[in-house]
């Protein structure tokens, strides 16, 4: 896959997440992907300045004001933001990891929706589609697959036109990504043949 093809995924995905059209789950890994990336901060700066022109130049649309400033009641408490870093380091620390395949351990991030996932250096994942959207940021190590290699902070995009088998480099350690899913992979060969109409 060519480099075009994924840095527009790459800059669709900060896009949408400006928009608030993301799951919480994928909203959860791109807000650490940013907190990661001083590249993709800069790049999703860009993107929000840029549909901050475009509303500028859509005709004005008259809103409701809220019932607490319009009679006087009192503003409803400040809700305090989540740093998305804390709850990985805190599910880093956290919780236990769960056997999935040889070499391969996973587990939840709090009510997040999204997963960690750990792999031995050399160990690949199995061949597999999407049926929909897969965010994978790298926490460490390094993972690879056919459209790149990826280091800490990066953030891979992949959909339903993807197939690959990503895997931890050799000699750069355990890999551990966050992962967020909007649907089941597709496994290829026989062992798909076996788990995804459990998948499904």
């Amino acid at each position: 896959m060519n480099a075009s093809v994924l840095t527009a995924r790459h800059d669709s995905l900060l896009i949408d997440h400006a928009a608030g059209n993301l799951s919480a789950a994928a909203s959860f890994v791109v807000d650490a992907h940013l907190a990661l990336s001083p590249a993709a901060r800069q790049a999703g700066s860009i993107l929000e300045t840029a549909g901050a022109v475009l509303l500028e130049e859509l005709p004005p649309v008259s809103l409701k004001m809220p019932a607490w400033l319009s009679d006087g009641a009192a503003a409803p408490a400040a809700i305090k933001a989540v740093d998305p870093m804390e709850n990985l380091l805190a599910s880093l620390d956290h919780g236990a990891w769960r056997w999935t395949l040889p070499g391969m351990l996973i587990k939840p991030v709090g009510n997040t929706g999204a997963r960690l996932l750990k792999i031995e250096a050399g160990r690949k994942v199995p061949e597999h589609g999407h049926r929909g959207l897969e965010l994978t940021l790298v926490l460490a190590g390094e993972l690879e697959d056919a459209t790149g290699r990826y280091g800490r902070g990066d953030l891979c995009v992949h959909d339903e036109e993807t197939e690959h088998m990503p895997g931890a480099v050799a000699g750069a350690g355990n890999c551990i990504c966050l992962i967020a899913e909007s649907a089941p992979v597709r496994l290829k060969g026989p062992l798909g043949w076996v788990v995804n109409p459990f998948l499904s």
